[in-house]
């Protein structure tokens, strides 16, 4: 797949956003309402996560939409550490 898609819930709330192609060989686009399990992967996409904002290429408590700003819109609500 090259493309993402995503989906933030917030009590009642819930945001979806694609963008990209699922299948490279018809050009078949991604779309928002997707499901991908990626089961043991988790660890691997934390450690690199973690790993950015170590480094201060990203902030742990930074909005989404400060880093993909045409994807996540500017108001979107994201979960901290604390889990507020």
């Amino acid at each position: 797949m090259s493309g993402l898609f995503a989906e933030v819930r917030h009590s009642d709330q819930v945001w979806r956003g694609a963008a990209g192609t699922a299948d490279v060989a018809t050009g078949r686009p991604v779309t928002a309402d997707m499901r991908h399990r990626i089961g043991s992967i988790t660890k691997t996409f934390t450690a690199a996560v973690l790993q950015q904002v170590d480094s201060g290429q990203i902030g742990l408590d930074a909005p989404i939409g400060r880093y993909l700003p045409k994807l996540v819109p500017e108001n979107a609500v994201t979960r901290s550490r604390s889990g507020c």
